[in-house]
């Protein structure tokens, strides 16, 4: 699929970019397998919204993982893209590709405060603000510490469990303060490797919401192999994540979510990560509500085409896994 996109790509006429170059590094790069393609920044390939600023974004990252040159572009106005360390600004003009690339970043998991990766921010992200007030630059910098505090605290004492998440969630999209008591988190397959999450409310459940997110990534790669659900399947069925009834795809993606999450809680208190009687109560939460769909996912298991039924068969050793830590650890 990623490669009949890159094919049909034309980029942004004003960019004037030689898209010859860049087609043909980009589809050598596809054949090659190469890992820094599962990025938000690749989103020029799938079309959308914001096209001239998704296909900056595209060009950038590919002439940072290039080694010749991929030419020059030409920014028809200054222009403030995302970079691995920081937002920068471009001044209009043309320039050669290889000046303005980047290092990735070291942990292999950035921050996009102002959802800049994806040249359109989400409705309750920071990016959507008309204007980022003193009081709001505050409060920005106090979540990007806690978030990144989190983060190393989790590569430090659970370095399996970060490898496994970084390889699929590549960007972390704040959303803007809240007055709702339930924890905001989601990612979309048009997004790769993009989540939008709070990361305001302790590292317990920053770590739970990129998880919950990462579990969800995960899934949508494995949808890229073909369909897990069986054609004419159309029921609605009742979500412990939910308040409205799901399609199946929706308790198969609830499912392995929480398989996940009760693995991260039961791992948490074997190793001592975090709040202990907070990691025992959510894994309690968690395991009851895995309860509930993995008995939907039972009754329903004649429902999914083969290559669904095998990822069920993997997810339920995960969640296995999540059921064998004691609760009353602490």
């Amino acid at each position: 699929m990623l490669r009949l996109a890159a094919e049909e790509w034309v980029p942004h006429p004003h960019l004037r970019l030689d898209s010859r170059r860049v087609r043909e590094f980009l589809l050598a790069a596809i054949g090659a397998g190469d890992d820094w393609l599962y990025h938000p920044c690749v989103v020029a390939l799938l079309g959308g919204t914001g096209r001239l600023r998704k296909d900056i974004q595209l060009s950038l990252w590919a002439a940072s993982h290039s080694s010749v040159r991929l030419g020059s572009i030409n920014i028809p106005e200054s222009i403030e893209c995302w970079a691995p360390v920081g937002s920068k600004v471009i001044p209009a003009g043309v320039h050669e590709l290889a000046a303005l690339a980047y290092e990735s970043p070291r942990s292999g998991l950035s921050l996009d405060p102002y959802s800049r990766s994806l040249a359109e921010a989400a409705e309750e992200s920071w990016g959507a603000l008309s204007s980022i007030s003193s009081r709001h630059m505050r409060t920005i910098r106090s979540q990007i510490m806690s978030f990144l505090s989190a983060a190393a605290t989790l590569e430090s004492l659970h370095p399996a469990c970060w490898r496994w998440m970084i390889q699929s969630v590549r960007m972390a999209i704040p959303l803007s303060h809240s007055t709702q008591e339930r924890t905001r988190s989601w990612s979309s397959r048009t997004h790769p490797g993009a989540v939008h999450l709070d990361i305001y409310e302790g590292e317990m459940l920053i770590l739970e919401s990129l998880v919950h997110e990462a579990a969800h990534c995960h899934l949508y790669v494995h949808e890229a192999n073909g369909p897990m659900i069986a054609t004419g399947e159309n029921g609605r069925y009742v979500s412990p994540l939910r308040p409205d009834p799901r399609p199946l795809r929706g308790i198969l993606l609830a499912y392995h979510a929480l398989a996940h999450i009760c693995a991260f809680y039961s791992d948490a208190i074997a190793i001592g990560l975090g709040d202990q009687p907070f990691a025992v109560n959510e894994l309690s939460l968690g395991r009851n509500k895995l309860l509930q769909v993995e008995r939907i996912v039972d009754e329903c298991e004649s429902r999914f085409t083969p290559l669904g039924q095998e990822f069920i068969r993997n997810t339920s050793m995960v969640a296995q896994y999540g059921n064998s830590a004691s609760l009353s650890a602490a």
